[in-house]
This record gives structure tokens, C-alpha cells and sequence, in this order.
């Protein structure tokens, strides 16, 4: 009889220990504690990457702003070769130096003689050096861009029509090239001559506004561009063509 009740207390004690082992740790939140550990620890990684992703990008979006950034400053800063290439002239950077050197010797030299003033004759220095030449490069610039968006809108035309009729687009550009007045002519066939070297028509033209900086050749310049990349139709191109002729003759 006793030894049956000490059998009884201690399978009592037993499953009272087993309960508490296994029941314990629900009622006092450890096991949802152990839970939430164990959920970061999975998470950690994948948060982690999507973090260092998310920088990544971040960066990325820095790095591409600071590229146009750049490329915008350096479009805004022209060179002497640049003055004189948007100008129409065919000189060197060499001969453009020597001639307003000696623009600037000439003119020193003559108000000296008229005035005998030596200051005089040193303002006239400067601004037979670098006031006058400079200036006939902004006279020739602006004089060659108004003659060129004079003849734009008979270019644009021109590759409308020949688009509709079938023809590539180098074709028409050929026509224009062979046809045009200055100064179109011959930035056309320097475009022409630019795609027999191996340049992407769409980067030829792209150069345009290098030569010619005006609003129009750049939106000219971008739907050439466009229709080469997307490899559009001649309905597509056509069309855009004849915004590019609208926006030329506003």
C-alpha cells in the first residue's frame, strides 16, 4: 500500500516537472520572445541587403546627377576652337591668336600716334586683342545661326517628303547636304562625312549643337536620336520630323 502511493507522488512529481518544463515558457512569453529572436536573426540578412541595395541605388542616382551635371557645365564653357567652329571659320586656334595680336599691335599703335598717350594706346591694346576679335566671333556666330534656322524648316521638309516616299533617312540628309544653303550645306555634310567614318547617324547629329548652340538644333539633334534607338517607323519619324519643323518655325 505505502510503496503504491510513493509510486503515485512520484509520477505526480514527474508530470508536474514535465509541465512545468513545457508549459512554463508558454505562459511566461519566453518561447514568443525566442520566436521574435529567431525571426530577426532570418530577417537580418535580407534587411541588410535591401538596405545596401538601397544605398547602391541611392548612389547611383548621385553619380548620374553629378554626370549630367558635368556634362551641362562643359556644354556651357566654349572653347577658342569652339568660338571659332560656331563662328563658320575655318582657322586655327594658332591663327586666330596671331591675328589679334596683330589687331591689337595695329590699334595701340595708331591711337599712340594720334594721341601720344601711352595708356590710351594700352586700352586700345586690349581691346584690339581680345574685345574685337571676340566680338566678330559673336557677330558671325549669331549671323550663322539665324541663316541656319532660316533654311531649317525647307530641311525638315525635305526629310518629311523623303521619308514619306520610302527613303532612309541618310538618304534625305545626303539631299540636303547636296542641295541646301549655307550654312545647312555644310553641316550636313560634315554629318554625312561623320557616318562614313563609323559614327551612328544619331551621334552625328547629336554634335549639331555643338556647332550650331540654339534650341533647335538640340530638339533636332534629340528626335533624330530617338528614332535611330527606338528603330522607329516612318509614320513615327515622320511625325516627330514634322514637330521638330513646327518648332523651327515658331
Amino acid at each position: 500500500m505505502n510503496s503504491t502511493l510513493a509510486a503515485v507522488a512520484l509520477a505526480s512529481i514527474a508530470a508536474g516537472g514535465v509541465a512545468y518544463v513545457f508549459i512554463y515558457p508558454l505562459l511566461s512569453g519566453e518561447a514568443r520572445a525566442e520566436k521574435r529572436q529567431k525571426a530577426l536573426v532570418a530577417r537580418g540578412p535580407d534587411r541588410r541587403t535591401e538596405r545596401v541595395a538601397a544605398v547602391s541605388r541611392r548612389d547611383q542616382v548621385a553619380q548620374s546627377l553629378k554626370d549630367l551635371e558635368a556634362r551641362e557645365k562643359a556644354r556651357h564653357k566654349v572653347t577658342i576652337e569652339g568660338r571659332i567652329i560656331q563662328a563658320g571659320l575655318a582657322w586655327s586656334k594658332q591663327r586666330f591668336l596671331t591675328i589679334s595680336a596683330i589687331i591689337a599691335l595695329a590699334l595701340g599703335f595708331f591711337l599712340f600716334v594720334l594721341s601720344g598717350n601711352l595708356v590710351l594706346a594700352l586700352g586700345g591694346m586690349v581691346v584690339g586683342g581680345v574685345g574685337l576679335p571676340r566680338w566678330v566671333l559673336g557677330y558671325l556666330k549669331n549671323r550663322r545661326i539665324k541663316r541656319f534656322l532660316d533654311e531649317l524648316p525647307n530641311a525638315i521638309d525635305v526629310i518629311v517628303r523623303g521619308i514619306k516616299a520610302g527613303l532612309p533617312l541618310a538618304d534625305c540628309m545626303r539631299m540636303i547636304a547636296s542641295e541646301a544653303q549655307e550654312p545647312l550645306k555644310s553641316e550636313f555634310r560634315t554629318i554625312i562625312e561623320s557616318q562614313t567614318l563609323g559614327i551612328s547617324i544619331g551621334d552625328a547629329v547629336g554634335k549639331l549643337f555643338e556647332r550650331i548652340p540654339v534650341a533647335e538644333a538640340n530638339f533636332f539633334a534629340i528626335v533624330i536620336g530617338i528614332q535611330q534607338k527606338s528603330g522607329a517607323t516612318s509614320r513615327g519619324c515622320c511625325a516627330t520630323a514634322a514637330r521638330c519643323r513646327a518648332r523651327s518655325r515658331r
